[in-house]
């Protein structure tokens, strides 16, 4: 009973932090659309990942897809 205690305990956390993740992904998404950034098409084929967030700032880098529909070295 008390691993199953203390594994609730430990998903309380990771829970609050994916939504946390989804938040930020969803507000520099807003801010590359708006502000042009990347094109439909070059965003369809580019890749945001969360590198590291503080309560005020977040830094996310935005990776190209490769292979498929988008081109380019398919290894990379």
């Amino acid at each position: 009973m008390k691993a199953l205690v203390s594994a609730l305990v430990c998903l309380i956390p990771l829970a609050a932090f994916a939504a946390e993740e989804d938040a930020i992904m969803q507000k520099a998404f807003r801010i590359i659309t708006q502000h042009r950034l990347l094109s439909r098409a070059e965003l369809a084929c580019s890749s945001l990942v969360v590198d590291e967030a503080t309560k005020t700032t977040a830094t996310v880098t935005v990776r190209e897809k490769h292979g498929g529909k988008c081109g380019g070295a398919p290894e990379m």
